[in-house]
């Protein structure tokens, strides 16, 4: 017997109100600052669980958001945005890959380096210049208004940012 779900779909089908295969519909409009804001979200996110990642000295998780703040930066710069005059490519090449880079050297410092103590102070140093970067970028932009710090506490309660124990 048929659910009442396939009853209804083909109620609305003989209709002509039956949904539309996803291939039919057309994107949803965005504003280019919509779209923007969407991946500095992502930037957010991922720069805080780096930075808990790094302070739990787990290089293999904190390697894994480098690698996504690398990926979501390069869509940044293939997008095309244009804030207030400034090329956000440019901003993002000229400020947030270069400090992202020292996060990325620091990250490998604590899987190479001897001293744990300095590498997570070289880490620490370094996400702080990343912060800073972020700032800039946002004070170029007119977006002076939206500062970024170095987090306190984690918004992600259910996720453990320490190394697994053997």
């Amino acid at each position: 017997m048929p659910s009442r779900f396939v009853l209804l779909l083909s109620c609305l089908a003989l209709l002509g109100c039956a949904p539309q295969p996803a291939e039919d519909v057309p994107p949803a409009e965005y504003d280019e600052a919509e779209e923007l804001a969407q991946l500095m979200a992502y930037v957010q996110r991922y720069a805080e669980k780096l930075y808990f990642a790094g302070m739990a000295d787990n290089a293999p998780l904190a390697q894994f958001y480098v690698h996504e703040l690398e990926e979501t930066f390069e869509a940044v710069e293939d997008g095309g945005y244009i804030e207030n005059d400034w090329e956000v490519a440019e901003l993002v090449e000229d400020l947030a890959m270069p400090a992202l880079t020292g996060v990325e050297q620091a990250v490998a410092a604590q899987v190479l380096g001897p001293d744990p103590d300095r590498a997570r102070t070289l880490f620490e140093e370094r996400y702080g210049v990343l912060v800073n970067a972020c700032n800039a970028c946002h004070e170029s932009t007119a977006h002076g208004f939206i500062r970024i710090v170095v987090p306190e506490a984690s918004s992600f309660p259910n996720q453990q940012f320490a190394p697994p124990v053997d």
